[in-house]
């Protein structure tokens, strides 16, 4: 091995490093030198700050000062995951609600203590400074993910907020460093709120904070859960959202993903009763139209979320360019959600969801098919167009055998989302597996500690039902039976959550992307 040139086997370790996971790689490392210096650019381009690095109840060190110098330098990605973060609010609700099973005080004081901002655990200063020593010592960092709590019962989102507010705090005192240090290119949130974001922009600090971290980001994917789906305040969240994506100047590329989207009816016609929601407050759960203008963003990704009729006439103003000219439209699993009561749903079957021609081509593509005409028989063809079979044997002349001429034959990379990011390339989404684009990002201890978490939880949600059902109606607590069913969320169970999570198909899935010349001298575009 001493004979073989260190480019050649730089080349083979990294190649080994890349068909293994990136634990049992790093064990590598301390071979020899050799493979330490060949390593070091691989493994250690993604600096992982963890709940369990953070809190002083873990057993784990957190990042040490002279690790930090040593590796800073080949540190382009920094994953942050406060998932395990539990908000005080939350806390006290579930302590309010468990005050009638002894068994789970126990349970709600170590959350109080172990899981939320506190001098027992951290506090909001403490994870400020630490993520802005490391980005003092990282200064390469370009890349930040951040997971933002997951909270389980209601709609409490203080910790969200707070978490969100001092990673901006932190990544714009790094922008405000000197110029070596590398500006934030990909941003990636995963579990925001809408509380969170309108709490953001109605706070100066807060608001330049952002603009200043995303002044020079090109990526950007933010999932966000509908918390406060009120009427009153939509226009506040549609202002705070936009404004937040419009602060970065250089985007290129936008992926939004909703996470109120989890439920696939069958038949992609998702049923909601006009006697159950008023029609306004159905509304508003759509994603709200686009007012601003993006000059250089080039690619749209929309996953798992509600859109009206009228996005598409905003689109052209987020996209630059008239919707229906995009030459680089892409969709999966598209679907409708019906307003109205049961004998009005049946009275329009099944919509359109069904080819009229009969070659069973699917919603996405015959939509695909209308916005960039991919597949069209003819400028003068249509519908009525038929292909006439020639007479045989003593047939007459006017014996002639009509039937619909087939689509001409379309590889489902050209009209599928799904299928194009998996054969051909995904600039939009691609970070949400992984941000360094190498190893994916999955935290298996977090994801087992915060789904224990929640059964616990749900543990105690069985206890109290079984002992209210035992009281009298008179002695019973004022909140009904009912309303403790699916209290608790639960996280998706199994240590890739957040790999599966986004690679299966989604209920709702459009992208989009005007091609320029430039575009179309390299190969296609991703929608």
């Amino acid at each position: 091995m001493d004979k073989i040139p260190f480019e050649i086997l730089a080349a083979i370790l990294r190649t080994t490093v890349l068909s293994t996971s990136k634990n049992a790689a790093l064990n590598l490392r301390f071979v020899c030198r050799a493979f330490d210096t060949a390593l070091k650019p691989v493994l250690c381009q993604t600096l992982n700050l963890e709940f369990t690095r953070i809190s002083r109840f873990s057993h784990r060190r957190p990042p040490m000062i002279e690790g930090l110098q040593t590796i800073g330098y080949h540190c382009t990605s920094l994953y942050i995951d406060l998932m395990l973060l539990r908000d005080e609010l939350e806390v006290g609700f579930l302590n309010t609600l468990f005050r009638e099973v002894p068994s789970m005080r126990e349970f709600c004081d170590t959350l109080q203590t172990r899981y939320c901002m506190n001098t027992k655990s951290f506090t909001e200063e403490e994870y400020r400074a630490k993520v802005t020593e490391i980005l003092f010592y990282c200064s390469r960092v370009e890349r930040v993910r951040l997971n933002l709590p997951f909270p389980l019962v209601g709609p409490h989102c203080t910790a969200v907020t707070s978490t969100l507010a001092n990673t901006f705090a932190a990544l714009g005192r790094k922008e405000d460093e000197e110029s070596e240090h590398s500006k934030l290119k990909v941003l990636v949130l995963e579990n925001a709120a809408d509380i969170s974001i309108c709490r953001l922009w109605t706070n100066p600090i807060d608001v330049n904070n952002i603009r200043v971290a995303m002044e020079q980001v090109e990526h950007f994917v933010i999932s966000i859960r509908r918390r406060e789906p009120l009427i009153d305040r939509f226009r506040i969240y549609s202002a705070s959202l936009w404004s937040l994506i419009a602060s970065a100047g250089r985007l290129k590329t936008l992926c939004l993903v909703g996470l109120d989207c989890d439920y696939r009816p069958p038949k992609a016609i998702k049923h909601t009763l006009s006697t159950a929601l008023d029609v306004d407050e159905w509304a508003v759960m759509a994603l709200p139209n686009p007012r601003l203008p993006f000059q250089r963003l080039s690619s749209l990704e929309l996953k798992r979320v509600e859109i009206s009729a009228d996005f598409f006439a905003s689109a052209g103003v987020l996209l630059g360019t008239p919707f229906a000219s995009s030459s680089s439209t892409r969709a999966s699993r598209l679907g409708y959600d019906f307003y109205g009561t049961d004998d009005e749903l049946v009275a329009h079957r099944n919509f359109d969801l069904d080819d009229p021609r009969g070659f069973k081509r699917c919603l996405s593509r015959r939509f695909v098919e209308v916005v960039t005409g991919l597949g069209k028989l003819g400028p003068d063809s249509g519908d009525d167009h038929r292909d006439m079979a020639a007479p045989s044997g003593n047939n007459k002349p006017w014996a002639l055998e009509t039937k619909p001429v087939p689509p001409k034959p379309v590889r489902p990379s050209e009209w599928d989302t799904v299928a194009y990011q998996s054969l051909v390339a995904n600039p939009t989404s691609t970070w949400l597996r992984s941000i360094d684009d190498t190893f994916p990002n999955c935290n298996k201890g977090t994801l087992d500690e915060l789904h224990a978490i929640a059964q616990t939880a749900c543990t105690g949600m069985n206890k109290l039902t079984e002992h209210r059902s035992s009281l009298s109606p008179e002695t019973a607590n004022a909140l009904p039976l009912e309303h403790l069913e699916d209290l608790v969320e639960l996280p998706p169970p199994g240590p890739l959550q957040q790999v599966e999570e986004h690679a299966e198909i989604a209920p709702t899935q459009l992208s989009l992307q005007p091609l320029s010349n430039d575009d179309e001298a390299q190969g296609p575009g991703i929608a």
